[in-house]
This record gives structure tokens, C-alpha cells and sequence, in this order.
């Protein structure tokens, strides 16, 4: 459709097409609703809502109308004819057909409506126990240490950098479980921005130098210590899922072995741990466009299990994890949407991120294949982070010093 097109000069197209047809729903793309509630032939949907837009086209008092109708060709020719605009449309569309009610109704077509839909359906809905109750997130979860070491970072790192950090305020234990509250921002992830926003290549540099100084202001937190196994130690925990993920792979005997080469040399050439928060990636950093900040959430807490609470990892960990949402489009797999790799863009990263083209690709194999068994239940998914890990390792040049 032409980019200067109205949606009544939508209609008018869809009119022309569909004449004949006895049956057709129109539903905008920027709603959700339940189609099933346009339950019979030449209705609308409307809805009560507490919020208040003047472009929103209001039947009464109280109710808008939703952006759903269904009727016939024939009665949407006449319609369109009869009117000249959208706004005439609506009104024409409010007397001659019959209006339906619905309480099921998210709009998303502004960023405004987005973020006001995002809070309620959150309010509304659990997701990984998670809930949003009157700008306060209270997550929830049966591991009791994990959850623990995630709401420790968090209680001492926004006191250390609250600008970048939520505050949490309690963090309670009941019978098996675990939850704690912490201030809700009405803030996009960079994983969302990233696979469904419109942001330039440009811009997402500039995004990326943002995240560059935050992690600096991270790192220095608290010096550094040397020495650790890390990433030995990440693989040998989940060795026996990833043997036999290998092991059904043709032609790749060996592959986990050269997977514990590969964790031995980045335990040695990124010995040093630092402060982190050990989970860097587009999903747990929240994004305002307009003032251009971020808010950090979810991070790791700990390295090993049985060593408890550390705010230390690797100083390189924290930019793979940024690299495998930037450079890799580990979102763009996790919602299922196709992503272009762009080789360019792995160089700029190297050379902004200050970190040598090698170590990266090695760390990228190593998330990649050491993710597969987090996935089970997507095996799609696993093949998908095998092979990224596959082009990854294939591509580390082994000639140097090691």
C-alpha cells in the first residue's frame, strides 16, 4: 500500500476488491483484540477505557471504537461511498451497524497506547512470575538462591549507580518460594526495540557507545581479581546434555571436546573477574529513546552455585552477552523473526568494544553451544544456536599463541 494512502482510502481499496464477498472482518493492525467476540454479521466492536485520546473515535461518552467491523462487500461499498473521510466513515459505520461491547482490547499504535498496554497486560497476566501491581514489578520464583543473588545485585548496585539501576524494596521467602518488588519503568527492552522497532544502523551504534559506558561505570566498581574457571566450569555443568545434543550430530564427532579446548583458552586469556552484571543482554536493559538512558534488570548474581552471591564474571563476559544480541540477533531467534548477519557490524563492535576479533568469536561459540540445553523445548531453536556456534568456532583462527 502506498505510504500517503488513509485508512479510508484503505477501505475504499478493500471495498473494491471484496465487493462480492458475503462476509469480511477489518480488524487495524495496531489492535488486539478477539475476533470471535464479532460474533454475527454488521458489527463493531467498542470498549470503556480509562484512558483518553483525541484521535480515538468515541461512540458515546464512554465507549470507542475498537478498530474491528465485520460486514459485507456490498455494505462496505456503500459505506465508502457515502463518505469522504475516516471520520465520516466511523460515524456512518456507528449508526448503520450494531455496536459489541468487549473488555478484551490492547491498542499499540502509539508509543504512548504501547506502554499503557504493556503495564495492563502485565497487570493482568503473569509471564516467568512476573507481575506489575501499581508501578511496582513483584517477581516471583521456587529458586529460592538464584532469585536471592538476582535481588542482591540489585539492592546493591542502585545504591552504588541508581541511575542506572531500579531500586528494590524487600525480598521475601514463603514456604518453596521466593519474590522481591522493584520500581516499575514504563521503559521498552532493547530486544523489543531491536526486533520490532525502527531504529536506524546509525542510531544503534550510538545505543551500543551508550551501553560501552555503562558497563565502564560497572567494571569499576570494584577491582578486579585474577584467576577463575568460568567457562570450564559452565560447560562441565551442562556436559551431558551437550554430548548428546553432539553426539546426534553427523560428521561432528569430537565437537564437545573441542568446545572444552575452546573454555580453557578464554579462562586463560580473560582471566580477570570484574565487576558485571552477568547477564547483558537486550532483554534485560531498558531503553528511553528520549532522554536516551537505559535500566539494567535481571542480572546473574553469582558465578558458581555453590559459591553464592558474587557481582564478579569475566571482564570480556558482559560484552559477549552484548555482542550475541547485537552482532548475533539472539532476540531475532528468540521471537522467531529472521535476522541478516552483518560482518561489518561484528568489526565495529571488536574495534568499539576494545576487544580482539578472536576472543569474540570464541566467546560467541561458547554462549551459543553452551545455551542449547536451556532450550529443549524449542529444539528449532537449539538447532539454530548450534549452528551459530558451529560458524563461530569454524571461523577462530588457532595459529597464534595460546
Amino acid at each position: 500500500t502506498p505510504i500517503n494512502y488513509t485508512i479510508h482510502d484503505v477501505f475504499k481499496m478493500i471495498a473494491k476488491e471484496f465487493q462480492y464477498e458475503k462476509d469480511i472482518y477489518i480488524i487495524y493492525g495496531d489492535t488486539l483484540i478477539n475476533p470471535r467476540e464479532l460474533n454475527k454479521l454488521d458489527t463493531f466492536l467498542v470498549s470503556e477505557t480509562k484512558f483518553k485520546y483525541s484521535s480515538w473515535f468515541y461512540v458515546d461518552n464512554e465507549s470507542v471504537f475498537i478498530g474491528a467491523f465485520r460486514t459485507s462487500g456490498e455494505k462496505l461499498t456503500k459505506l465508502i461511498d457515502n463518505t469522504s473521510n475516516l471520520d465520516e466513515f466511523l460515524r456512518l459505520i456507528n449508526i448503520t451497524l450494531e455496536s459489541i461491547k468487549t473488555s478484551f482490547w490492547h491498542d499499540v499504535g502509539s508509543y504512548t497506547t504501547y506502554h499503557n498496554t504493556r503495564r495492563s497486560f502485565l497487570e493482568s497476566r503473569s509471564f516467568n512470575s512476573t507481575q506489575i501491581s501499581n508501578g511496582i514489578v513483584i517477581k516471583q520464583s521456587d529458586d529460592i538462591q538464584k532469585l536471592y543473588c538476582e535481588y542482591k545485585w540489585l539492592d546493591d548496585f542502585s545504591n552504588i549507580i541508581p541511575e542506572l539501576v531500579p531500586s528494590v524494596f524487600s525480598f521475601n521467602i514463603f514456604l518453596n518460594k521466593a519474590e522481591y518488588k522493584m520500581e516499575y519503568f514504563q521503559l521498552p527492552t532493547l530486544a523489543e526495540l531491536y526486533v520490532y522497532g525502527n531504529i536506524i544502523e546509525q542510531d544503534w551504534k550510538k545505543i551500543i557507545l551508550l551501553t560501552k559506558d555503562t558497563l565502564a561505570k560497572i567494571q569499576k566498581i570494584s577491582a578486579p581479581v585474577k584467576g577463575h574457571k568460568f567457562y570450564s566450569n559452565k560447560l562441565l555443568e551442562r556436559s551431558v546434555d551437550l554430548k548428546d545434543f553432539t553426539e546426534l550430530k553427523s560428521g561432528n564427532t569430537g565437537y564437545y571436546e573441542k568446545h572444552i579446548e575452546n573454555a580453557e583458552k578464554l579462562d586463560k586469556l580473560d582471566d580477570l573477574l570484574v565487576s558485571s552484571h552477568g547477564d547483558y543482554c537486550f532483554s534485560n536493559i531498558l531503553y528511553d529513546s528520549r532522554q536516551n538512558y537505559i535500566k539494567l534488570i535481571d542480572p546473574r548474581g553469582m558465578m558458581k552455585r555453590e559459591d553464592g552471591y558474587s557481582n564478579k564474571m569475566p571482564s570480556q563476559y558482559d560484552k559477549f552477552k552484548l555482542a550475541h544480541s547485537f552482532v548475533s540477533g539472539y532476540d531475532f531467534i528468540i521471537s522467531n523473526v529472521n535476522f541478516k548477519h552483518n560482518t561489518d557490524l561484528f568489526s565495529w563492535y571488536c574495534e568499539i568494544m576494545e576487544i580482539d576479533n578472536n576472543t569474540l568469536l570464541m566467546g560467541l561459540s561458547h554462549l551459543f553451544y553452551t545455551m542449547i540445553p536451556l532450550h529443549k523445548d524449542v529444539p528449532k531453536r537449539q538447532e539454530k544456536f548450534y549452528n551459530l556456534s558451529k560458524k563461530y568456532y569454524d571461523s577462530i583462527n588457532f595459529s597464534g599463541q595460546w
